[in-house]
């Protein structure tokens, strides 16, 4: 279970899931990065009190010319707004003392607001003439009148101008009741109007473009960032299955030999693997019918120069006895003699050739089956090699079964099958030793077995097995099994095919013996 998972981790989708983890972490990572570094630069060179109260002056200076130039009244608001259009990173803000006259945004020629502020100051104008004549009867001094915390704001607003100077950027501010506040210093200068001077407070927010240049710098740097990652994955898939996919070109057109390459666990890994063992199969198959068609030249030449050899003796034989050229009726049957040599052999030369093409031909045999006596066909089929066996001078000692049973086989390559048995016997049996031939029935097949005693003179012939593998072939295709037995000096055969019991016979007592024979039969 451990190694399916670890298999599983291995795959496609859990590593692109990997991959784009990995891609978000490391563009996040970036992102702050960039952010950071980027503020931190602002804030240094660009945001440092030096150099925000340059450009503030630089900003105050051109605000003042402009007034200058323009002759500027309190009233030009439109022509002050164009001015502050015009520097587009600028906010301005126009005292008169502790009232605010124009501030960028909010006042125009139009606005409600600045028609209040003329009416407000002409009604104040009126207002402070007849206070003062008021003061004037009552002897009370203005100063006495003015508010004390007002008095202290506008010490504070001093001592702040003073701090401004130095470089502070905020003062504690006390009331006369005890309250305490920050009051912020923003740098103020004395603009000359048409009206008088006012005070004016331009402030500058630049810095903005930076702050929002380095946000888009860190939002393309945190995609281009994912992008890659991903784009450099799929550059290595698409590699591996490119690579993949040349080395398959180049099998097939032929080129059996080269390698697939099969690194890593994955789908593709797995593909390459499969293909590889496809190609490995291909090989061998390739290799095994070539080595096939070679053996069959090998033998069709062979077989054509070994049949016509004998061939054309025969027909010298024969045409000798058809001309009556011989002199003596000894010579006559000498020549009649070596006939029938040359014809056996070139019947050996045929079965050969048969079962050659049997075993390394089709993978199945066609057959023409039918259902014989089992009793019987073993007599006719056994009883005549038997007889032929013992006109060689073999012992033969031979145990048929007498149970009654019915076997489906086709008769001829039965017949040939124990011919090829009983021609291994011929060749390479022991003249002097016993031939064992045993059948019997084992549980729902019937056991053939043929033993012998190997021949260990100078007249035994090289085998090729091509006969054994032809009976194997033989049984098989009946629905048998077939099993070889080898020693020094000992050869056995085991043939094991199915049949249908039919009743009884004289060994019935003995079938539970037969049983237990089932399990030693030695074939499996």
């Amino acid at each position: 279970m451990k190694h399916e998972k670890t298999e599983r981790l291995f795959r496609l989708r859990y590593k692109m899931i990997c991959v784009l983890l990995l891609g978000i972490g490391l563009s996040v990572l970036l992102f702050f990065s960039v952010m950071l570094s980027g503020e931190s630069l602002i804030g240094r060179f660009y945001m440092s009190e030096r150099a925000v109260a340059e450009r503030q002056k630089e900003y105050a200076d051109s605000f003042e010319r402009y007034v200058r130039i323009n002759q500027l009244s309190i009233r030009d608001v439109s022509l002050i707004s164009d001015w502050v259009q015009s520097k587009k990173n600028v906010y301005l803000i126009i005292y008169d003392g502790d009232d605010i006259v124009y501030e960028s945004g909010w006042w125009d020629e139009k606005s409600e607001t600045y028609t209040a502020y003329v009416e407000s100051s002409e009604s104040e104008a009126e207002s402070e003439a007849e206070e003062k004549e008021t003061q004037a009867d009552s002897g009370t001094s203005e100063d006495d009148s003015s508010d004390p915390l007002q008095l202290s704001v506008t010490a504070g607003e001093t001592e702040n101008a003073a701090a401004a100077e130095e470089g502070d950027s905020a003062q504690v501010v006390t009331s006369d009741d005890g309250e305490v506040g920050y009051a912020y210093s923003v740098p103020m200068r004395d603009i000359e109007f048409a009206e008088g001077t006012f005070s004016a407070s331009v402030i500058e927010f630049s810095e903005m473009k930076w702050y929002y240049l380095v946000e888009v710098i860190s939002w393309t740097v945190m995609i281009i960032t994912i992008l890659t990652v991903l784009l450099f994955y799929n550059r290595y898939i698409t590699n591996r299955i490119i690579r993949l996919s040349d080395e398959v070109s180049e099998i097939t057109g032929g080129k059996w030999e080269e390698d697939i390459h099969c690194s890593g666990k994955d789908e593709i890994s797995q593909l390459a693997t499969d293909v590889d063992n496809l190609r490995d199969t291909m090989l061998k198959r390739l290799e095994s019918e070539k080595a096939a068609w070679n053996v069959n030249s090998e033998l069709i030449t062979s077989m054509s120069h070994d049949i016509r050899t004998p061939l054309t003796t025969l027909i010298g034989y024969l045409d000798i006895l058809d001309s009556g050229d011989y002199r003596s009726a000894e010579e006559m049957e000498r020549y009649i003699g070596s006939c029938k040599q040359k014809a056996l052999q070139l019947k050996d030369l045929s079965d050969k050739m048969f079962q050659y093409f049997l075993v390394f031909g089709r993978d199945s045999i066609d057959m023409d089956t039918e259902t014989y006596d089992t009793e019987i066909l073993l007599q006719q089929l056994l009883g005549e090699e038997i007889f032929y066996l013992s006109s060689m001078g073999f012992r033969i000692r031979a145990d048929f079964t007498k149970r009654k049973s019915l076997l489906t086989a086709d008769i001829h390559y039965l017949k040939r099958l124990f011919d090829n048995l009983f021609s291994n016997i011929r060749k390479y049996a022991s003249p002097q030793g016993e031939v064992a031939l045993q059948t019997k029935i084992v549980g729902e097949g019937l056991l053939i077995c043929l033993a012998n005693e190997v021949r260990k003179d100078d007249a035994v012939v090289e085998s090729t097995n091509i006969g054994l593998k032809t009976c194997q072939k033989i049984v098989e295709q009946m629905g048998g099994r077939f099993a070889v037995e080898r020693g020094e000096s000992h050869f056995e055969v085991r043939i094991i095919l199915p049949v249908e019991l039919t009743g009884g016979g004289e060994e019935d007592a003995g079938e539970k013996e037969d049983q237990r024979d089932e399990d030693s039969t030695g074939i499996s």
